[in-house]
């Protein structure tokens, strides 16, 4: 799977067959081991967001519970690495 999967998720939003939202959960939660929590959803999905803008530095609040490297915000970069949403990143 690995990036294999992400692409074909990642191209399926693309012609709209599936929403960003639901691509982002199937990937963190089946392409991971082990899955990532499904509440890092809609951070993954405003660092998408802000990594678009190339706002790298920008800083997500994680869930309740996660911290990154001992805080409760992680910068763009850092969530677009760990979680490996590039595919997600590429133009249309």
């Amino acid at each position: 799977m690995g990036g294999t999967f992400a692409r074909v998720l990642s191209e399926s939003v693309k012609i709209k067959e599936l929403k960003l939202r639901i691509a982002i959960e199937h990937h963190l939660r089946d392409n991971h081991l082990p899955p990532v929590p499904v509440s890092m959803v809609d951070p993954c999905l405003r660092a998408i967001h802000y990594a678009k803008r190339e706002e790298w530095e920008h800083h997500i609040r994680l869930p309740k519970g996660v911290t990154y490297r001992g805080k409760k915000t992680a910068p763009v970069v850092a969530v677009i690495q760990n979680h490996h949403l590039g595919y997600f990143l590429e133009d249309e």
